[in-house]
């Protein structure tokens, strides 16, 4: 049985389900569960997305844009007066090679033009203010100040970014804290520039 997700065209289900649709429509995404294929419907037929990578069609790139989530294996451990770059040993995922476990491990750098969602979430394992923000370039975009003890906090911000822009997240407290291996560092490709 398909599934339909509202204002997106997208619907899963069988090789089956799809076939047996009715009032489809050019440019609708179907995604079968039985064989792990998305397909769009080019106005005549149902093409596979690995297939659009023609001038006038649709590119794979549509349906897995560049994104990369990390987070930390165990909480990192920050001194108390200085400001201090959060570093990242995990990737959750990493669609466009926008980190590296190795080198650089606080950076997330740019790999495609474009228009960025960017965002930290700052996890504290004890009751403590703490300021945060984003660096891009070494240059803050977004910060904040909880001015709360303990707990976690977002922060968020829409940026453009050139190929190998780069970003980090840094902190600054009075005493010392750890950051949770809940904190976690994200960018997510909303649009060209």
């Amino acid at each position: 049985m398909s599934k339909s997700f509202p204002n997106t065209g997208a619907i899963t289900g069988t090789n089956a389900d799809r076939l047996a649709l009715s009032g489809v429509f050019e440019g609708m995404q179907f995604f079968e569960t039985d064989t792990n294929k998305t397909l769009v419907y080019d106005g005549s037929s149902w093409v596979e997305t690995n297939d659009l990578d023609n001038p006038g069609g649709l590119s794979s790139f549509a349906y897995t844009p560049p994104m990369v989530r990390l987070t930390q294996s165990t909480g990192q451990v920050l001194a108390s007066g200085s400001n201090q770059t959060l570093t990242w040993d995990t990737e959750t995922f990493d669609t466009d090679s926008m980190h590296s476990t190795v080198t650089n491990t606080s950076r997330i750098t740019f790999n495609t033009a474009g228009i960025y969602l960017v965002g930290l979430f700052l996890s504290l394992t004890a009751n403590t203010n703490v300021n945060a923000w984003i660096l891009h370039d070494s240059r803050r975009i977004v910060s904040s100040n909880p001015n709360s003890a303990g707990g976690g906090y977002n922060m968020s911000v829409l940026f453009k970014f050139a190929v190998n822009d780069y970003i980090d997240a840094q902190t600054y407290s009075t005493s010392a804290h750890t950051a949770a291996a809940e904190t976690t560092f994200w960018a997510t490709w909303v649009g060209n520039n």
